[in-house]
């Protein structure tokens, strides 16, 4: 099938809609905005072979005059819930950078990624979709099941917090501008080390090379 998929304005799009309840008893309801569940997206064909390329490992369907279109599909939603004030829940909508706004397509800022402007969809492309499928991974019986996975997180998570301190890498190590510093710093000083011995040899060997020629030039 080489029909394609709406844009991202223009997909068909599902809203989430969460009931919860508070320690107290207290029963709250909220709803994501509608969210987009399967969009196309157009990149730039491949070089040498574009349409070959676009059509196998790409599973996507090739346009003219070498635009690649693929299906994104929605594949996890992640939503951080913070205290209403009233003994309930409610999204937390986070204060992110002005250059994340910069993206067309956001579904908002209640996600739990620091790294995405905490963008709380995350797409994949659908290696089911197109002319060609992957037959690895898709099914014939699969029919048009569409699987989102969901993870409700409170503000106060642990891994909330981990993931703010760290930036979204999880990693509580040097940062990799403090490992090349350091690394720089070191590979000078291995390097001053080497060269002071290196220095006193070299002085060392003209001395004694200067002994041997005025020991040779002396009359017997």
């Amino acid at each position: 099938n080489d029909q394609l998929l709406p844009s991202w304005a223009e997909a068909p799009r599902a809203s989430f809609h969460f009931v919860t309840r508070g320690t107290g008893g207290q029963q709250s309801s909220f709803s994501t905005p509608a969210i987009p569940l399967v969009f196309d997206l157009p990149t730039v064909g491949q070089t040498p072979q574009p349409r070959m390329y676009c059509y196998g490992p790409g599973h996507g369907v090739f346009r003219r005059p070498g635009t690649c279109h693929h299906a994104q599909r929605l594949t996890d939603l992640c939503v951080v819930l913070e205290p209403n004030g009233e003994g309930g829940w409610k999204l937390r909508q986070a204060v992110v950078a002005q250059f994340f706004y910069n993206n067309s397509r956001r579904t908002g800022t209640f996600g739990c990624n620091p790294q995405t402007g905490y963008e709380a969809a995350t797409y994949h492309r659908d290696p089911c979709w197109g002319p060609v499928p992957n037959r690895q991974l898709c099914r014939p019986d699969a029919g048009l099941a569409h699987v989102v996975r969901v993870t409700v997180r409170a503000w106060h998570d642990p891994y909330i917090k981990a993931a703010e301190l760290t930036h979204g890498s999880m990693d509580f190590g040097l940062s990799g501008a403090t490992e090349l510093i350091t690394g720089s710093v070191l590979l000078t000083m291995g390097c001053l080390i080497l060269l002071v011995p290196n220095i006193l040899r070299s002085r060392c060997a003209m001395r004694r090379l200067k002994k041997l020629t005025s020991k040779a030039g002396s009359p017997q």
